[in-house]
């Protein structure tokens, strides 16, 4: 029998990127992010996509230790061009209400802990 958990139940930590064209893919987070995850996940995940958008791409994080880690700026640098983004200005961070519409979305569907 499958326990039934009635109040909370833990989180689910996603990473996602989005552009003009299109959404990128979301990567599931298995515990916390750390810069050595963030970087495999630039290496591997946004840098094709990037490529695929040619060379007027344009790259925005905020000022996380793990987004301006030395391993992160040093792998950006020469790749895409990172715009200087304030981390005090979550209102003008377009992806945060992308998280929006999809937290609302979510929260619209039946709950199920079954696989």
């Amino acid at each position: 029998m499958v326990p039934i958990v009635k109040h909370g139940g833990g989180i689910v930590l996603l990473w996602g990127c989005m552009s003009t064209a299109d959404v990128g893919e979301l990567h599931f987070i298995a515990g916390i992010m750390n810069s050595q995850m963030y970087y495999s996940i630039l290496k591997e995940k946004m840098l094709p996509s990037l490529h695929a958008l040619g060379r007027h791409a344009l790259f925005q994080h905020d000022n996380d230790p793990k987004h301006t880690s030395k391993a992160t700026v040093s792998f950006l640098k020469n790749r895409v061009k990172v715009i200087q983004w304030s981390s005090m200005s979550p209102d003008l961070n377009p992806i945060k209400h992308l998280w929006g519409i999809l937290k609302r979305h979510v929260e619209h569907q039946p709950a199920s802990n079954r696989l």
